[in-house]
């Protein structure tokens, strides 16, 4: 990536040299459309009109490839994109004095990684001269749209025996990009600043780094949260950046929403945001009974009497989770071992608890299973006797799981 000069004088051959760092000076350039055919390009459409006084001016133009083991955080500093894997470039002298100018064949050269490329012209007219510079991944007479990977055009104001520097900001031509949310939510909790990493990458798969514009961006940014829980802050990319949403802790499930990235032209791209998914505790609730008995000294039972039945009654909570945001658990399966019905698992009626109600005479077991939120779930077993009525029921017979 380099900081590209165009030194132009008139009469005399001149050189530019892509050497200039982020702190250089410049003005906003024009933006280069890049043709869908070959290259170099052919005018646009409208009147080509030779400039009534032309002078033999030569103009150099010199552009040096940065080296492939330049790192990404050096050439971030540098407004300018220049691909490490460029192969050729191609100039055109496309107008003069805001006319459209064809009498000046466009040029083409082949450039060697960590090396300079020169392409030079020999007639120049005076007057307000547009050049558009095209860089590639492949070489001279391969040279397409698919291979392209910066452009931009300058527009340089040439006069007589009259130096005039003009500095030329190559913007990156975006062919893939990706993202990545950076944070794992917590429900329950809020965060006002999340970030989502964002690469693009030119048509060789270098990343495109510099604070230039995308030539063919911007990369807009979208959610597909339903529940008013996401709020993207940063609504399209421009140049080389990343993006940033905020979250109200409203309970979402893990990787069911996403931040998505749009280029026109291109596929879009979504990252899954990730979400804590805290573990569901499981308690029992009620008056401790039969307590004198040997087998539950200790761990006595909890559970609540109704007649001949006995119910014992199961809380959960989970973090981030629960009535004040969305009351998530259900029974989603009771496997009972035995020929009559052991328990029945009913609504409490206070928020997140459950009744787990047995008969008197029916011995046998069953394994209960609760599903919270994000898909976790906890697993009671419950047993009995067929003459306790239900009670002997253990604290210690919670199982849990993730």
């Amino acid at each position: 990536m380099k900081k590209l000069l165009l030194p132009i004088l008139g009469i005399m051959a001149i050189t530019a040299t892509g050497c200039g760092g982020g702190s250089s000076a410049s003005s906003t350039p024009t933006v280069a459309n890049v043709p869908t055919t070959g290259y170099p390009a052919s005018p646009p459409p409208g009147a080509t009109q030779t400039p009534s006084t032309t002078t033999a001016n030569s103009v150099v133009f010199t552009i040096r490839v940065p080296a492939s083991a330049t790192t990404s955080a050096s050439n971030s500093r540098k407004p300018a994109y220049i691909s490490s894997n460029t192969q050729s470039v191609a100039i055109a002298l496309t107008s003069v004095n805001s006319t459209v100018y064809s009498a000046t064949p466009a040029k083409t050269v082949n450039c060697t990684s960590a090396a300079a490329c020169t392409v030079t012209f020999s007639q120049i007219p005076t007057g307000n001269d547009g050049f558009t510079v095209t860089t590639y991944s492949t070489q001279t007479g391969s040279q397409t749209a698919a291979t392209a990977l910066s452009t931009n055009t300058v527009t340089a104001t040439v006069a007589t025996a009259t130096v005039t520097t003009v500095p030329l900001v190559l913007q990156g031509i975006i062919k893939t990009f990706s993202m990545a949310v950076v944070t794992t939510l917590t429900p329950g909790s809020t965060l006002d600043s999340d970030q989502v990493t964002v690469t693009a990458n030119d048509a060789s798969g270098a990343q495109i780094v510099g604070s230039a514009p995308y030539n063919n961006g911007p990369i807009a940014i979208t959610t597909d949260d339903t529940l008013g829980a996401i709020t993207v802050t940063t609504a399209s990319l421009t140049s080389p950046a990343n993006a940033f949403f905020g979250y109200n802790g409203v309970t979402i499930a893990n990787n069911a929403e996403h931040i998505t990235g749009t280029v026109s032209g291109l596929t879009a791209v979504s990252a899954a945001i990730p979400v804590s998914t805290s573990t569901m505790t499981a308690s029992m609730v009620g008056v401790p009974i039969d307590t004198t008995q040997t087998a539950f000294t200790g761990n006595s039972p909890y559970a609540v009497t109704s007649g001949t039945d006995s119910v014992v009654v199961a809380k959960f909570t989970q973090a981030g989770w629960g009535s004040a945001l969305s009351k998530p658990f259900v029974m989603t399966s009771n496997t009972c071992v035995s020929t009559l019905p052991v328990v029945v698992v009913t609504a409490n009626g206070t928020a997140d608890t459950f009744n787990l109600t047995s008969g008197a005479g029916n011995a046998g077991s069953c394994v209960i299973t609760f599903t919270g939120g994000g898909g976790q779930t906890n697993v009671i077993n419950y047993a009995q006797s067929a003459t306790g009525n239900g009670v002997s029921i253990p604290v210690s017979s919670i199982a849990r799981k993730s």
